[in-house]
């Protein structure tokens, strides 16, 4: 595996880590998921201007996987509050 690969999946677990501890670590997890939603859309919004806006043929294809991790983090705000950091 090349360095680069290896870091960016380390890099990726980091965040996912770090992230789950901070809506564990809340006081409410729909409020920390909406917070830590806020700040990621913030950053992409700084890359914006950057990218070309996908054609009208790829829209499906993204709208479903934004409706699928929209329903994977309301999965995750019921995890949190029924359970550990360490079983979610």
């Amino acid at each position: 595996m090349e360095l680069q690969v290896f870091l960016a999946v380390l890099g990726a677990a980091m965040m996912h880590a770090g992230w789950n501890a901070v809506v564990k670590g809340g006081t409410d997890p729909f409020t920390s998921v909406t917070q830590v939603s806020l700040f990621s859309a913030g950053i992409a919004l700084c890359f914006l201007p950057f990218v070309k806006v996908p054609a009208a043929e790829a829209w499906p294809w993204l709208a479903a996987p934004a409706a699928l991790h929209t329903f994977y983090r309301f999965m995750l705000i019921g995890a949190h509050r029924a359970g550990d950091m360490a079983q979610v």
